[in-house]
């Protein structure tokens, strides 16, 4: 077969061998940019792929850390007690149980707060009225007991003279007799070692026929610093 069967070849028409060359070069300069290109973008995305687990790592070993802090603010946190210091309580009554005169109960006591674990800052100790009772202390009559920082066994001491109406206690097989039933609910605000800000609750019972008693309340957290 002759080439020239083709006809002559015209570079006007047909272009010059440096213009093929540019096309050439153009050509492969072109799929070199687009396989680049495409090489780059999978490249950002498997960065962003990466950097997505490297936070979700982070988050992970954040709120870890967040648990721990909480876990070890529970078993650090002082739990508040109470103990019976001194007590003493009598009636103010008539000879005989009746309805018909007013009779009352009078109650001293001295109780002493406490905990077991290294410090408990910023401590204030009051405590609610409870309808048909009066107690107070006559050394502090705001009835708000403070301290900067209690503690291991550290103890507040708080002394309260209280009174209220009696009561009569009957039953078919015996006389008549006098009998009170007191309570006072201790409310105790106070910061842990990391600063965060609790309360707890610790109620005492009195009666006429046995000794003081304790209900011991968990302390709540109120703001924290996990």
């Amino acid at each position: 077969m002759n080439i020239n069967n083709f006809g002559p070849f015209y570079s006007p028409v047909w272009g010059t061998v440096s213009d093929w060359t540019m096309v050439i070069v153009t050509t492969l300069t072109v799929i070199y940019l687009i396989k680049t290109f495409k090489a780059q973008s999978k490249s950002i995305k498997i960065q962003d792929k990466t950097l997505e687990s490297q936070l979700q790592v982070q988050t992970i070993q954040s709120e870890q850390f967040k648990l721990e802090k909480r876990k070890h603010a529970y078993y650090t946190m002082p739990i508040f007690k109470c103990e019976v210091a001194s007590y003493a309580s009598d009636f103010d009554v008539h000879d005989e149980p009746s309805f018909n005169f007013p009779n009352r109960y009078w109650i001293n006591i001295g109780l002493l707060f406490s905990h077991e674990q290294d410090i408990a800052k910023n401590v204030k100790i009051s405590y609610g009225e409870t309808p048909g009772q009066k107690w107070e202390d006559a050394n502090n009559p705001d009835n708000v007991w403070e301290h900067k920082e209690l503690v291991r066994n550290d103890k507040a001491y708080i002394a309260l003279f209280g009174q209220g109406n009696v009561g009569i206690m009957t039953s078919p097989d015996r006389k008549p007799e006098w009998h009170f039933m007191a309570t006072i609910e201790f409310n105790i605000s106070f910061n842990d070692q990391f600063d965060n800000h609790l309360n707890q609750k610790i109620t005492c019972f009195m009666s006429s026929d046995r000794k003081p008693w304790f209900e011991i309340g968990n302390p709540k957290f109120l703001t924290t610093t996990f």
